[in-house]
């Protein structure tokens, strides 16, 4: 994520926003952050569920709140003390990131652990509920609930059968 702050660097500053942002710079953005959020977080969610042992369970668990706490510094950095991650209104690493949301609601109540917390990062904790209710996105998003049933079927009944 280190390409994250570089490329923040070269974003012209609007008043409330990280935009416009040059193509170049929101390709190598899209490159350095949507493949992390995509392969990393899906497997570090389903890792936190999927460990076999107390041990791997921790390990998973650590190395994705590792992962939350750089992007807690992220937030920090990029909102200017704004909703979203690119200001004012709702960003491409907001949609990014926000796809994500649900599923780590379900991973927390599924494994029983705490991810997005108001103590441990409350920027994140704070943007996740911003962004959930936002008119753009709350009719959009699953239920945690319904996710949850999902996640029990699809992921953790499978694992049972081996």
């Amino acid at each position: 994520m280190a390409c994250v702050d570089e490329l923040l660097d070269e974003c012209p500053r609007a008043a409330d926003e990280c935009v416009p942002v040059p193509p170049t710079v929101m390709q190598n953005v899209a490159i350095c952050l949507n493949v992390p959020l995509d392969d990393k977080w899906y497997r570090r969610l389903t890792a936190i569920i999927l460990s076999q042992g107390e041990e791997a369970k921790k390990a998973a668990l650590e190395d994705t709140i590792q992962g939350l706490n750089l992007l807690e510094e992220t937030f920090a950095k990029c909102s200017k003390g704004k909703k979203f991650f690119g200001g004012g209104k709702i960003g491409y690493l907001d949609i990014a990131l926000g796809s994500f949301v649900v599923w780590m609601r379900a991973t927390q109540k599924l494994a029983n652990v705490s991810l997005i917390d108001e103590s441990k990062t409350p920027n994140l904790f704070k943007w996740a509920q911003d962004f959930s209710a936002h008119v753009a996105v709350k009719d959009v998003l699953p239920e945690t609930d319904k996710l949850l049933e999902f996640l029990k079927f699809y992921v953790v009944k499978p694992k049972s059968r081996l």
